[in-house]
């Protein structure tokens, strides 16, 4: 399904800095992948042929240029507070369907779990996405199912990255991306983050509590993060209709458990239930929390976080 870009070219509100194709191109987002979108990078508003876009729209406070035409939404913004900041305004404006995406160049007010600040430097994939009011995205393994459907999106491409419960992509035990969800009058967005070509060092991650960071550069993936956000979203999206929407949401645990990090290795808990406390996972609940296995006896976990054991 061919994907609609669109792009903010005099930015959004108070949340989002103008955008120009010039900036696009230097920003390093596009690449050659680029004109698998139908739009070769550098290209003009006008310069596209009848189907392929190119048409300039003003509604309101925003300008949008239209660079591909498609039955999916992406829109692409500048410098942003947030993704999900931006995901937001045109959410509540009608112009971001369910599966619509954003995608900006960085954010000043990035947030990751507990509402910890994001580092957010170009280079990276900021990205939000709405996603459609049904299980398993409205179940409270919701975050854990946008996970699992991102790394079927990235198995498509070779990418063997595993979850490590509740909301972090891994590869080769170190943090590639997280998810964070957020849920307003029913509309859930996700805002997700990978590091493509930039990882935070290791000073500014949680003391203790926090597996090492990387990016899928230095793993030896080359990466644009337009080309691999939309790849991402289409082969998971993918994923899901076929295997979870077909088969019902109850068959999801049974699906993410093959991508769950450490699986029957030792683990630390931390937070939530059982503070501190060593165990082996033993899997996923049918509700999505995490089984440990404890010297006194099974439990699942439903909150905290948890680290690979000594």
């Amino acid at each position: 399904m061919p994907t609609a870009l669109h792009m903010l070219t005099a930015g959004l509100a108070d949340v989002a800095a103008p955008l120009s194709l010039d900036e696009l191109d230097r920003s390093g987002f596009l690449g050659p992948l680029f004109e698998s979108f139908g739009c070769p990078a550098g290209a003009q508003p006008g310069a596209f042929s009848a189907g392929q876009g190119g048409g300039c729209s003003h509604d309101g406070e925003w300008d949008v240029l239209e660079l591909a035409a498609g039955n999916e939404t992406l829109f692409l913004c500048g410098d942003a507070t947030s993704s999900l900041d931006v995901a937001r305004i045109l959410t509540d404006r009608g112009a971001l369907p369910e599966w619509g995406m954003v995608l900006v160049l960085s954010q000043s007010a990035g947030r990751g779990q507990l509402r910890r600040p994001w580092v957010s430097p170009r280079g990276n994939v900021y990205a939000a996405l709405r996603l459609p009011a049904d299980p398993p995205f409205t179940a409270d393994y919701a975050a854990l199912s946008v996970g699992c459907m991102l790394a079927e999106g990235f198995r498509t491409l070779g990418i063997p990255v595993q979850l490590k419960w509740p909301n972090d992509i891994l590869l080769d035990d170190c943090k590639v991306g997280g998810i964070l969800l957020e849920e307003r009058a029913g509309i859930i967005i996700a805002g997700i983050g990978i590091n493509c070509t930039f990882a935070p060092p290791v000073a500014q991650l949680r003391d203790g509590w926090a597996v090492r960071a990387a990016s899928l550069l230095e793993k030896g993936y080359d990466l644009t993060p337009l080309a691999l956000f939309a790849s991402l979203v289409k082969n998971g999206r993918f994923w899901y209709l076929n295997e979870i929407r077909r088969a019902g949401h109850g068959a999801f645990p049974s699906c993410a458990e093959r991508h769950l990090a450490w699986m029957g290795r030792g683990i630390v808990v931390h937070g939530g239930d059982v503070d501190d406390k060593p165990g082996r996972i033993a899997g996923l609940s049918s509700e999505g929390g995490l089984r440990v296995r404890f010297p006194d006896g099974e439990r699942v976990i439903l909150s905290g976080s948890i680290v690979p054991g000594s």
